[in-house]
Order: C-alpha cells, then sequence, then structure tokens
C-alpha cells in the first residue's frame, strides 16, 4: 500500500479541503452504480476525500438474524464492520485511482495508533487525493462510537469526518427522504441512524446525494446552530 505520494507536507502550505464520502451500500446492488459515482464525482469540487462503502444487503441480512437470535452485541456490530471492510476492499479492485487506505495483514491494529496514523496521513496532504478507507482498520480502536445498532455506517462515516477533521460529510444514498427543513430534523428522523446527530453536529457541511437520479438531486445543509439544538 502506498501512501507516499504527495504527502509530505511543506512549510505554510495552505490547508486543503477535507471531505468525507459515504457510499451507500444500497447502490452496490444497482449495476451502474460505480459510473454513476465517477459521473458525480468528476464533477465536485477539488478535496482530500475519504470514501467510505456501507454494509448492503448483507448487513441488512445480519440485522434480521439478530433480531431473532439476540446475538453479543459488539459481536455483530464489528460482523457488520467486517462486511464494510470486504465491500471497500472489493470496490478497490474496480477504483484503481482510489489508494486502499488499510492495514498490512502482518500488523495487528490493536498494537498501533492507526486512528491518529489516517489523520496525519489526510492532514499532511499537500495535494488533493483520494483514499477508500477500510473501516476495520481503525474501528477496532475507536471508543466513541457505541457498539451495536445504534450506529450504522452514517454514524461511522460521521465519526471518520471528526477524525480526519473534515468540512464535508456527503452521504450517497438510492433515494432522497422526505424534505426536512433543517439539518437538525433531518438528522433526528429514520433516515439515519439514532446517533448519527450526536456525531455529525461539528461537521460544517452536510449533504445528502440521490446517486440513481439523473440530476443527482440532493439535500444541503450548513452548520449545525443554536437555534437548531434547542429544537
Amino acid at each position: 500500500m502506498d501512501l507516499q505520494p504527495n504527502l509530505t507536507k511543506k512549510p505554510n502550505s495552505p490547508r486543503l479541503t477535507n471531505r468525507v464520502i459515504k457510499f451507500g451500500g444500497s447502490l452496490l446492488e444497482n449495476p451502474r452504480s460505480l459510473d454513476l459515482f465517477r459521473h458525480w464525482h468528476a464533477n465536485q469540487s477539488p478535496a482530500v476525500d475519504c470514501l467510505l462503502v456501507g454494509g448492503g444487503v448483507a448487513v441488512d441480512q445480519l440485522r434480521t438474524w439478530d433480531a431473532e437470535h439476540s446475538f453479543q452485541s459488539e459481536a455483530v456490530h464489528f460482523l457488520a464492520v467486517e462486511q464494510m471492510s470486504f465491500n471497500a476492499r472489493w470496490l478497490a479492485d474496480l477504483m484503481p485511482d482510489w489508494t486502499l487506505w488499510t492495514l498490512p495483514p502482518q500488523i495487528d491494529p490493536i498494537d498501533c495508533e492507526i486512528v491518529r496514523s489516517l489523520a496525519k496521513i489526510v492532514a499532511d496532504c499537500t495535494s488533493y487525493h483520494r483514499f477508500l478507507v477500510d473501516p476495520m482498520a481503525w474501528l477496532s480502536q475507536e471508543t466513541c462510537l457505541p457498539r451495536d445498532w445504534t450506529v450504522s455506517s452514517d454514524s461511522i462515516a460521521a465519526q471518520l469526518a471528526n477524525v480526519v477533521q473534515a468540512q464535508e460529510l456527503v452521504l450517497l444514498k438510492s433515494g432522497l427522504p422526505f424534505s426536512h427543513e433543517s439539518r437538525q430534523t433531518y438528522s433526528s428522523s429514520a433516515a439515519v441512524d439514532p446517533a448519527f446527530a450526536r456525531f455529525s453536529q461539528s461537521i460544517e457541511v452536510l449533504r445528502i446525494v440521490q446517486l440513481t437520479d439523473p440530476a443527482f438531486a440532493e439535500m444541503r445543509f450548513g452548520p449545525v446552530t443554536l437555534d437548531d439544538n434547542r429544537s
């Protein structure tokens, strides 16, 4: 895994925009989703991008089994994360222009400061770069996120945005929910998991994009305000 090109920090370099993009797992069922993603991404402003892939139908099935058999919550949480990890490594073969950020197999994630290393890699970029993030490589050390079904890939993406100090979080979805008047009402709705409002509140810009729409229909929200928090 070569993470060296363009990563040497220069004195007085201007800070680049960091952006986290979550590719919804349901999009993996659409054979056109990668072409749609490439088209959408080509029209976005330049940024240091971190792409996280959702779990898709396999995690939906895991949730159904858990409802029937009541697995231990942390164990089933990491089974879902393993599926996200599999999806990331699978997409990496189809997206060679994105750098897969993961751990070499000989490294134990418990013994290395993996969260800090990802944040440093992103912070040290002096030109725009694209990272495809294997979540298993850092979630084993991530202690802020609950390890249960209150967290889905949406909150994991939000916490990734916090880790790399991203100014923007983009959730790519198969469809848009009903219109929401504010960011707070969206973040507290059933469109995202129960932990999302907490972990996304410090991110400057939140965008929800319908990737399957020809015009890439989008909801865009600015920073959370005091009025939002009172609502």
